[in-house]
């Protein structure tokens, strides 16, 4: 007998690291071990959760099938007789067969997790990860849709605009997609991190274990730092002034990209004006500034959303005519000029 809300707990968060429409069918199943570990990869990230409840399990089964046959049967426990063709799941008021796919040799090669890592807290990483990936680009061109864990901090780019945050840092350079895995990183209080020239090793707690494969191509961001400490007009503005402003203006806009022209006014007031819809769209913003500003400047956005951190009442932007440069705290931002 096996307690059905352990079992579906784990199939639910194993399924999450399978394809649902891979062209090899074996990259849509879960490998069940009876020692209780279960296994699934996507070969980007291999993901192992090991829970002695489900000890005796044993057998690589269609995930989505398992999934659903779990769903469907709502008794608190399951019994599950397995064969060498399919596992039989039942409930008190039904049952339902799932087939086994071929046998464990066909599963992937799990890579081996080292002993060794560091030490960071969920909450911190998960935070940081978050904020980077908003900036990561959702596919491969130039630049990998990952973050980087560096001597500077935990940072995120796709060429246009780049998150950084301080406070995480890592002598070597990391570059992995962490911002996928974040369910998982919040199953235990402090996560182990650990890597080698083809993986990224996460360990979660006494049950989790992920390796995401990592990239070795990463922009170098040295060069990029320096614009932070630049000698720019700047000002001050609230924080959730501005996220409201930015959620009123980008409903206007009809297309993906939601240029902004930012405008001074003097130095207690900016106008947003939404260029390139059929509306004109003018907002004005308080902000507190110590010299008169000048410069104006056209950016997405949705980029400029997305770069205002999730704590903190004041931000600091400064800005020249190419890029904006946003602070507070361990949070940093650049995003670049548009031309309109």
């Amino acid at each position: 007998m096996v307690n059905r809300e352990e079992l579906r707990k784990v199939v639910r968060d194993a399924t999450a690291y399978t394809e649902k429409k891979a062209s090899l069918p074996i990259l849509s199943t879960l490998r069940f071990v009876e020692d209780g570990r279960v296994q699934a990869t996507n070969l980007d990230i291999y993901c192992e959760i090991a829970n002695p409840a489900l000890e005796g399990l044993r057998g690589v089964v269609p995930a989505d099938l398992i999934r659903k046959a779990v769903e469907a049967l709502k008794s608190e426990t399951l019994e599950i007789e397995i064969s060498e063709e399919k596992w039989v799941i039942k409930g008190v008021r039904g049952s339902v067969s799932v087939p086994i796919i071929g046998d464990d040799e066909l599963f992937p090669e799990f890579p081996s997790f080292p002993t060794d890592g560091n030490e960071f807290s969920t909450d911190t990483l998960i935070t940081a990860v978050k904020y980077c990936g908003n900036a990561t680009p959702s596919s491969y061109d130039q630049i990998p849709p990952a973050v980087a864990l560096t001597p500077y901090g935990v940072v995120g780019t796709d060429g246009y605009r780049l998150h950084l945050v301080q406070g995480i840092t890592s002598d070597s350079q990391i570059v992995a997609p962490l911002h996928k895995v974040i369910k998982s990183l919040s199953h235990a209080p402090r996560i182990n991190l650990a890597n080698d020239d083809t993986f990224v090793f996460l360990t979660i707690g006494e049950a989790i274990k992920l390796a995401l494969r990592s990239y070795n191509q990463f922009p170098d961001i040295s060069a990029v730092m320096s614009i932070f400490d630049g000698d720019y007009p700047e000002f001050t503005v609230n924080r959730n002034e501005l996220v409201n402003t930015l959620k009123s203006l980008i409903p206007f806009s009809t297309e993906k990209v939601a240029p902004v022209t930012l405008e001074p006014i003097d130095v207690n007031t900016l106008k947003m004006t939404l260029a390139g819809s059929d509306v004109t769209t003018e907002f004005i913003l308080p902000i507190t500034a110590q010299q008169p500003l000048e410069e104006t400047i056209t950016i997405n956005a949705r980029y400029f959303l997305d770069a205002i951190p999730p704590t903190g009442d004041l931000l600091t932007i400064k800005y020249s005519s190419e890029h904006l440069i946003l602070s507070a705290g361990d949070f940093k931002a650049i995003i670049m000029g548009m031309d309109i």
